[in-house]
């Protein structure tokens, strides 16, 4: 009999141990740290589970509640509605919402790259091309000296700013040359 208490005692030893381990790797766990929701949720999911089969108190709302606290920046506004809900969601539900706040950022994400990316085409594409028209006026503001030729209020040369006023207007904006294209 005493070694079955002996036994007992060095499981139950064991178990507080492991369950402080394992309480504190719940309290720390953060969504920084996983790829995406479900894998946050998952680890949270089997912390919760670990700390259930070793006696531990089982609390749905501090599962909800810690994994409010362990999101990230792009997930505030969810978490606190998540908080502010009363009763609090279940661990089910609350998944539910980040997963589809998840979505949601990922759609905005692709439609912010889609827009940047048609609005650098459109820039490229409204710009003429490298030496397109770098011959076009060749020559002609050698005979219109006089004629705003380089004035402020003139267009006389490919300058910013220059564009096609006057008649010696030689080229427009950049000149035609992407390299000059403003980077963003």
């Amino acid at each position: 009999m005493e070694a079955w208490d002996r036994l007992r005692e060095l499981f139950q030893d064991n178990c507080n141990s492991c369950a402080l381990a394992i309480e504190h790797d719940f309290s720390h766990v953060k969504m920084r740290d996983y790829p995406n929701v479900p894998a946050y949720c998952q680890r949270l999911k089997s912390l919760s589970d670990q700390l259930k089969s070793i006696g531990a108190p089982d609390s749905g709302s501090r599962l909800v509640l810690q994994r409010v606290l362990g999101l990230s920046e792009a997930y505030k506004t969810v978490g606190t509605n998540i908080r502010q809900s009363k009763p609090l969601p279940s661990f089910t539900e609350s998944c539910s919402s980040l997963r589809l706040e998840e979505k949601a950022l990922a759609e905005m994400y692709e439609d912010s790259q889609s827009a940047m990316v048609a609005a650098s085409s459109r820039e490229f594409d409204d710009s003429p091309s490298y030496g397109e028209h770098s011959g076009h006026n060749k020559g002609r503001n050698k005979h219109s000296k006089g004629h705003n030729s380089g004035k402020k209020n003139g267009g006389g040369g490919r300058g910013n700013g220059g564009g096609k006023s006057g008649r010696g207007g030689g080229g427009r904006g950049n000149g035609g040359n992407p390299a000059a294209l403003p980077v963003q």
